[in-house]
């Protein structure tokens, strides 16, 4: 009987018993974390060994497996971050190569582009040498012609002389032969110099 008063006593003193005074003392609202950590030592105070080593057990396994899932995460992200590297990096390379690819074949069309200019140039060259050749005999034969008119001229001249010399005088035959031997004469080298 002594035993269950003394039991039922302590109880009620602990049911009952007055708040802490940091609780009488308070005015303002406490932080979460000053919270929980209230929460916690007052959930201790009621809990045997036995409870509060099993909740650390339980605290410990809940950090584990956070732990462990945070490696995990942790562990993905690595490897996501290496295969997104990776496939950047084999991206530039293609781009690379594409971009080099491409610049050679617009160098090879430069060259085949260069080349042809080239061929062209030189065909130009050689017509106009050509035909610097063909204006130069040109000249020359327009020279030579203009020369044989001159001659012929000149012949000309001299047998329009010849026929006023004559015209002037008594024709003899002698004189009349003379006169048709210079103007055959003058006929072959008419004849000559056209053959030029």
């Amino acid at each position: 009987m002594t035993l269950e008063l003394s039991l039922g006593a302590s109880l009620s003193l602990r049911h009952f018993s007055p708040q802490p005074v940091s609780k009488q003392l308070q005015t303002k609202p406490l932080s979460p974390a000053f919270e929980k950590i209230q929460r916690v030592s007052e959930e201790i105070e009621y809990q045997t060994p036995l409870q509060i080593l099993k909740n650390a057990q339980d605290e410990q396994e809940i950090l584990k497996s956070k732990i462990e899932a945070n490696t995990t995460e942790i562990d993905s992200l690595k490897a996501t971050s290496k295969q997104k590297f990776w496939l950047q990096n084999e991206s530039l390379k293609l781009k690379n190569e594409e971009t080099i690819s491409t610049l050679q074949d617009e160098i090879q069309q430069l060259k085949l582009f260069n080349q042809n200019e080239k061929s062209i140039l030189n065909q130009i060259q050689q017509q106009i040498i050509i035909f610097t050749q063909i204006l130069t005999q040109f000249t020359c034969e327009i020279g030579n012609k203009k020369q044989q008119i001159r001659n012929k001229k000149q012949i000309i001249s001299h047998f329009k002389e010849d026929l006023m010399e004559y015209d002037n005088q008594p024709v003899q035959v002698e004189e009349g032969l003379k006169v048709l031997i210079k103007m055959n004469g003058v006929k072959k080298q008419m004849q000559a110099n056209e053959n030029q």
